[in-house]
C-alpha cells in the first residue's frame, strides 16, 4: 500500500517521506489515533499531488477513531483538494464528522457537496468500528429505498458469508 504514496512524494525530503510512511504503518495497524496525528502533522508538507490523500488518511482516520471535532477540522482541509459533487469520500467523512458534532452547516455543505452513491451494495459500519461486522445493503436514496430495505448482517471483516 505505502508504494504508491512514494511517487507523489518523489519531490519531497526524506523526512516527509518516512513520516508519510509512518502514518500509513499507523494506518494498517489501525491506531487511529496515531495515524491521525502523525498525518496531520506531515500533510502540510507534502507536495500537492500526495496533500489529497494525506489530509483524506488524516480524516479518515480521525472518524475511526471517533475523534470527532479532529476529523471535523481534517475533514474541511481534505475537501478543499477534492472536486465537489463527485462523490468523493472526503465529503462523506466530513459530513459524518459534522453530522455528529451537530454542525449543521457544514453537515449540509458536505452532504450537497457529495451525492448519493450509484445504486449497488454498500457496507456500513454501526458502532463497530471500520473492520468489524458490518450490514451489507444499497444505499437509500434521498429518504425513498426502493430496494425495500433488503439488508444482510456480515459477521465480520474476515469471513466468506
Amino acid at each position: 500500500m505505502l508504494s504508491r504514496w512514494f511517487n507523489p512524494l518523489r519531490s519531497a525530503g526524506r523526512d516527509v517521506v518516512a513520516a508519510v510512511a509512518h502514518g500509513y504503518e499507523a494506518f494498517e495497524a489501525e491506531d487511529w489515533p496515531r495515524a491521525g496525528d502523525l498525518l496531520a502533522a506531515v500533510a502540510p508538507r507534502v507536495p500537492r499531488r500526495a496533500a489529497k490523500a494525506v489530509w483524506f488518511g488524516a480524516a479518515l482516520a480521525f472518524k475511526f477513531a471517533r475523534d470527532w471535532p479532529r476529523a471535523l477540522e481534517t475533514g474541511k482541509t481534505a475537501v478543499t483538494y477534492v472536486q465537489r459533487g463527485a462523490e468523493e469520500p472526503a465529503y462523506w467523512n466530513l459530513g459524518t464528522a459534522a453530522t455528529v458534532l451537530r454542525d449543521w452547516e457544514t453537515a449540509r455543505d458536505a452532504w450537497i457537496g457529495s451525492p448519493p452513491p450509484a445504486p449497488g451494495p454498500t457496507c456500513t459500519q454501526p458502532d463497530a468500528g471500520p473492520a468489524r461486522a458490518g450490514a451489507w445493503g444499497r444505499p437509500m436514496a434521498f429518504g425513498h429505498d426502493p430496494w425495500g430495505g433488503v439488508l444482510r448482517r456480515r459477521r465480520d471483516a474476515g469471513s466468506r458469508r
